[in-house]
């Protein structure tokens, strides 16, 4: 057939399959006599799946990989292009719904106040808006987790010195799950969820998991393990959630991969998507406070522990009192103790609504 007809059979323009063609997605044949372009009910099919790709918003960049893959109906190879996707809508919504807050804000301040200081109350506003926009996108991954994914479950094992970071990994995750008094049936969410170590000792107390993890690597890795978990990419200062709320949310080795500031972000967003008397578990390299880590490094020092002292400055390890102190001020109960030399676990309750 011609274009123009297998364009109306597609609801396409012709335009847009002359497009496809010149992009390198689908090769259409040439009458020898008159140059027509022909248009085979196997092209049909190729541009109907094309068609529907391009529904999802992917890139032409994103189909030229997944295409093949797909007209093979090896669907999974979709799996990573769609993650990376939901990821990006995830960010796009964060930051509607900050704008939404902020117009709230203002809204809410020209109402009950007089104008006189609604400049200065815009600039609050502004500024807070740039420095959380500047927090999300300064992070990165420094520690290349796609390439530690495939042998993080082994790596995790091999911990005979108590000053490790995962000493006593296990029963660090045991009791992690344990704090958060899981009930059969409710919903949880692992931020940084790695392979799924922890999300299965939740998962085995009858609760439904999801898991958000930064690192491609990481989740195919969990998706193998445990192909019932919901997963997604992002990170906690973005969650990409729509309407979700948790009974529960977990995390354990992972916060400190954020700045100070930037936990902060984090614990916000865990506020947004966690249910009321929810409760929030963290298990994470931290010093109580200040002082002790001022005191934590003078003893290294002495004991001739340079490279734990690196350990500690190529990460962000967590004032435990300002995270306590952050969920104090928004209504929390909280309990707090320390593990081993650097692990602490936090369990924070959300007051009833």
């Amino acid at each position: 057939m011609r274009i123009l007809e297998a364009a109306r059979r597609l609801g396409m323009t012709t335009r847009t399959i002359r497009y496809y063609e010149e992009r390198g997605l689908i090769e259409l044949n040439k009458q020898a006599d008159n140059g027509y372009r022909e248009v085979t009910e196997n092209d049909l099919s190729v541009l109907q799946v094309i068609g529907m790709l391009r529904e999802l918003d992917l890139s032409i960049e994103d189909i030229q990989l997944c295409l093949e893959d797909v007209l093979q109906s090896n669907l999974k190879a979709l799996i990573p292009l769609l993650q990376r996707k939901r990821e990006q809508l995830g960010k796009e919504m964060v930051q509607m719904k900050l704008l939404i807050r902020q117009m709230d804000q203002l809204t809410a301040h020209l109402q009950h106040n007089k104008g006189d200081d609604t400049m200065n109350e815009m600039s609050n506003i502004t500024e807070r808006s740039k420095m959380l926009k500047q927090l999300r996108e300064g992070w990165e991954d420094r520690w290349n987790f796609n390439d530690q994914s495939l042998h993080y479950d082994l790596a995790v094992k091999r911990h005979e010195d108590p000053l490790d970071v995962h000493a006593n990994y296990d029963e660090i995750l045991r009791r992690t799950c344990e704090s958060a008094s899981i009930e059969c049936g409710e919903q949880g969410l692992d931020l940084g969820i790695g392979t799924g170590n922890l999300a299965a000792l939740c998962s085995a107390k009858g609760a439904v998991m999801t898991g958000l993890d930064q690192s491609e690597g990481m989740l195919m890795q969990c998706q193998r393990k445990h192909p019932d978990f919901k997963l997604l990419l992002g990170n906690m200062m973005e969650l990409p959630l729509v309407d979700e709320k948790f009974d529960f949310v977990v995390s354990s080795y992972a916060l400190h991969h954020l700045t100070d500031e930037q936990k902060l972000v984090a614990l916000e967003e865990i506020d947004h998507v966690l249910k009321p008397a929810g409760r929030v578990v963290v298990a994470d390299l931290m010093f109580e406070s200040e002082d002790a880590r001022i005191h934590c490094m003078k003893r290294l020092k002495e004991a001739g522990r340079q490279d734990k002292i690196d350990d500690i400055h190529d990460e962000f390890y967590a004032d435990r009192s300002r995270l306590i102190s952050w969920w104090l001020n928004h209504g929390y109960e909280v309990q707090a103790e320390q593990m081993n030399a650097f692990m602490h676990l936090i369990c924070a309750i959300k007051k009833e609504a």
